[in-house]
């Protein structure tokens, strides 16, 4: 059966049901290998670059809708929404390993001792003393203060 746009396919209802025909099944695996070999061209692509290229997100989403299409004609909002979902899983696929394998983890920063911290901020230095002082009510040094509040 043709529309009226003249392709067959488009329109393929069971006149007695209204069901969709079509082949959903070779449909589901086009657009399955569509998803993957998306997902992998763009971690080529990262690999390649150095870098995410987040816009080849949409070649992925649009070669898996593409699969899909040429796999069954037939159009309904259930091979939309497989289509997304497919796509997506290339998506998570190409994501997990370019932020795995590209980009690696980097080491923090060794901590600073909180002595070497206070000594080295003369205001925060001055407000240590200060409460230091209001405590005891006393004076110490500016460095026996800074040693007090480590232990």
């Amino acid at each position: 059966m043709k529309n009226r746009l003249g392709h067959p396919g488009l329109e393929d209802r069971n006149s007695s049901s209204g069901a969709v025909t079509g082949d959903l099944p070779r449909a589901i695996i086009a657009g399955t290998a569509a998803a993957l070999l998306g997902g992998l061209a763009w971690i080529a692509v990262a690999f390649v670059a150095q870098a995410k290229v987040s816009a080849l997100a949409w070649g992925v989403g649009a070669l898996v809708g593409f699969a899909m299409a040429r796999a069954n004609p037939t159009r309904s909002p259930r091979m939309g929404l497989l289509a997304v979902l497919l796509a997506t899983v290339g998506l998570v696929l190409g994501t997990t390993v370019i932020a795995v394998k590209l980009m690696p983890a980097t080491p923090a920063p060794a901590p600073i001792p909180l002595s070497a911290r206070i000594q080295a901020d003369s205001e925060f230095m001055a407000q240590v003393t200060a409460w230091d002082l209001k405590q005891r009510k006393t004076f110490l040094p500016a460095s026996e203060a800074a040693r007090g509040i480590e232990a």
